[in-house]
């Protein structure tokens, strides 16, 4: 892959190019903000309850508008939306170095949902899956592309880190991103393949019949993001009353890289397993962690395993999601992929406030439970969509 990210005359290019464009646009976008915001705070007095509204109500506008991408890639205007909205955010992300006004940088904060809905993980798999079509190529290129981007929270955090010890201020490194972001959009390729060549999705029946049954889809993995999320946000605060030196509060850490971990390993058997038959293991094994930090009584060796065991798992379900609703449900891809990215996004801003609500109620253990359950349902929803895509005829 010498000149991958150069050329875009070829497969391996084409998700090299999309693979390095996802690490920038994750890092602008989405973690930036998370790693700036005490430095924000701090510089201007701005309120941090403002501001963290502001970047989830950003997340609701990602959220809404991500059927809308969807649908603008099924009708084949997907690279000039996602070059648009990567200027957008680039330009957006300047207007934030330099303003003063903190009104307006909530504005900012929320108008970012939409770049985010359009250049994100959902729209650029389903740039992939209409290049490739469904199968082998297209789960290598998004597993791919998941294993690059799911770097970018050590890019982020490294990079805003090492930045601030350079002394420079938060308007600066806002400012080093917009040009990350702008270089990502330079790196969005063209499409290689001709529309001929493509290969065609069957015909779609029963619309609105198949709407809901991806409805469903979506809100089985909408339920395992809410589930993450609050363990994400709730596990390190529960912890840090008991463990030393605030060891707690690196705790996430331990999640990025398991994500990786666990996509790799789903590349070595992605194509021995059916994607339904590893869905279905691999919910049912998400079950695991909240139970076993549950038990684990504080112990940290295995509050680690638990969370290295949900690192892995979320990273892999990043990549099935995509291939399910590809492998169960006919035509309008983008579309679908869209409803079922607006489902999670909502659940997962749902995510911390449920989780601090069951931390208040009932401590630790409410949240474990909290976390099992949403798991549980996801579970049943999962097994409710296989059995209607089964009977749809979209599985053997």
């Amino acid at each position: 892959m010498t000149n991958a990210w150069l050329r875009s005359d070829c497969d391996e290019c084409f998700v090299a190019r999309h693979a390095t464009a996802q690490l920038l646009l994750w890092s602008g976008f989405y973690y930036l903000f998370p790693a700036l915001l005490t430095q924000i705070v701090t510089a201007t007095g701005w309120s941090d309850l403002r501001l963290s509204a502001a970047l989830t109500m950003g997340c609701l506008v990602w959220a809404g508008l991500s059927p809308l991408a969807g649908a603008l890639i099924d009708r084949g205007a997907g690279r000039p939306a996602t070059l648009g909205a990567g200027l957008l955010g680039g330009a957006l992300l300047l207007i934030l170095a330099a303003t003063r006004i903190e009104d307006v940088a909530l504005v900012v904060l929320v108008l970012l949902g939409l770049p985010m809905a359009m250049t994100l993980y959902d729209p650029c798999f389903a740039l992939i899956l209409r290049q490739f079509g469904a199968g082998p190529r297209a789960s290598a290129g998004i597993t791919m592309v998941t294993l690059v981007a799911g770097f970018a929270t050590l890019l982020t955090f490294a990079g805003v880190g090492g930045l601030v010890r350079l002394g420079l201020g938060w308007r600066s490194i806002v400012v080093t991103f917009a040009v990350a972001v702008f270089a990502a959009v330079a790196m969005v390729p063209a499409d290689v393949v001709r529309p001929a060549s493509r290969p065609r999705p069957r015909p779609a029946e029963g619309g609105k019949t198949q709407l809901g049954q991806v409805s469903v889809l979506g809100l089985a993995f909408g339920l395992v993001i809410f589930a993450h999320t609050v363990l994400l946000f709730q596990v390190p605060t529960l912890l840090a009353r008991t463990w030393l030196s605030g060891s707690a509060l690196y705790l996430p850490m331990v999640l990025g890289p398991s994500q990786v971990a666990g996509r790799l390993v789903w590349r070595q058997f992605q194509h021995r397993v059916p994607q339904d038959v590893a869905a279905l293991w691999l919910f049912a094994g998400l079950l695991v962690p909240p139970l076993l930090m549950h038990a684990a009584g504080g112990r940290p060796a295995l509050i680690l395993l638990a969370l290295i065991l949900q690192g892995a798992g979320y990273g892999i379900q990043t990549i099935l999601r995509p291939g399910l609703v590809v492998a169960w449900f006919a035509g309008a891809t983008g579309r679908r992929l869209g409803l079922v990215a607006m489902i999670g996004l909502v659940l997962m801003a749902l995510g911390p406030v449920s989780g601090s609500a069951a931390a208040l109620w009932g401590g630790f253990d409410a949240v474990m439970a909290l976390a099992g359950l949403a798991v549980g349902l996801a579970l049943v929803c999962l097994l409710v969509a296989h059995r209607a895509a089964r009977m749809a005829g979209g599985l053997a």
